[in-house]
């Protein structure tokens, strides 16, 4: 009867002992998903600050701190195209005289329109709000034949001042990849083109 005893002791207590081990696995279990939703959170929020940080809040299209992170990472070599840069400056006819005469308001709404304008015709992550009424797009690997049928489309929405009408001024590169240079060669043509624009259009001789 006492060897019963013991042995239905020792039993109690590997019993007790099999509980608690499978009590500290859940429990460990339970604490590593919750630091793993803890990092998952601080990813996501540090994402989501990020985000913001190179977004226009106004268009909802990658703002100038997007831009110059990117030029940065061209220039310094982090990306580095095989084949071509092209750059295209739009710059909104008009803005001004929008403000002026409807309103703050109905400013803002042209610039939403001319971001969906560019949307149409452009990939979204290669468009950037500059500041104001200008945009850029920048794009890499792409056929001269292509990029000029895109630069000419958009072209041919600022024909007439409609709503929607941009000074547009372009550049492309497939030899030296100089996107500085670049970028300040399509931003004078651009300038060109908005005074031939309003040359045309004297009444509407606004920024």
């Amino acid at each position: 009867t006492q060897e019963v005893m013991i042995h239905r002791g020792t039993e109690d207590r590997s019993y007790i002992m099999r509980l608690q081990e499978i009590r500290d696995f859940f429990d460990n279990i339970s604490g590593y998903f919750l630091i793993m939703n803890d990092i998952t959170y601080q990813r996501a929020y540090e994402q989501s600050i990020l985000n913001a940080a190179n977004t226009d809040m106004l268009t909802g299209i990658r703002n100038r701190n997007a831009m110059n992170a990117a030029v940065d990472k061209f220039v310094s070599g982090a990306i580095s195209p095989e084949k071509s840069i092209g750059i295209v400056f739009a710059d909104l006819n008009g803005l001004k005289q929008v403000n002026d005469q409807k309103g703050h308001s109905a400013g803002d709404l042209l610039l939403k329109k001319a971001a969906i304008t560019l949307q149409e015709i452009f990939p979204a992550e290669n468009i950037y709000r500059a500041g104001g009424d200008e945009f850029v797009m920048i794009l890499t690997d792409i056929e001269r034949g292509t990029f000029d049928d895109l630069v000419d489309k958009l072209k041919g929405t600022s024909k007439e001042p409609g709503e929607v009408c941009f000074a547009v001024g372009s550049c492309f590169d497939d030899g030296d990849f100089d996107i500085r240079k670049d970028m300040r060669i399509a931003d004078q043509r651009m300038y060109t083109d908005k005074e031939n624009f309003y040359k045309l259009h004297p009444e509407r001789k606004y920024r």
